[in-house]
């Protein structure tokens, strides 16, 4: 059997056309696995995002309490230093809250 130079060229196109065809099935395959791996990170990516914001929001009520409260303790202080040094009774080194027994 004696092929010819245009058989030959065709089989040899028809190898060619079936090893595109493999191809292109793999990079089909990776691009399906590869658009369902970033449909996950998407999804991870927003609910991040949304404890993100919620840590950061309890984060700043967190930072307001304590402002207050840091402002109360100065307010106290102050008050308590004022009335120690309005007090005649407080001229002692020790300082007590109960009245003092003569």
């Amino acid at each position: 059997m004696d092929l010819s130079t245009t058989e030959l060229l065709y089989a040899g196109l028809s190898v060619m056309a079936g090893v595109v065809g493999v191809f292109w099935k793999l990079h089909l395959n990776a691009v399906a696995k590869t658009d369902e791996k970033l449909k996950h990170c998407e999804e991870s990516h927003t609910a991040v995002h949304t404890e993100m914001i919620n840590v950061k929001a309890e984060m700043g009520y967190l930072r307001g309490r304590q402002e207050g409260i840091e402002g109360l303790a100065r307010e106290v202080l102050e008050v308590v230093a004022k009335q120690a040094q309005a007090c005649e009774h407080c001229t002692s080194k020790t300082f007590s809250l109960a009245p003092s027994q003569q």
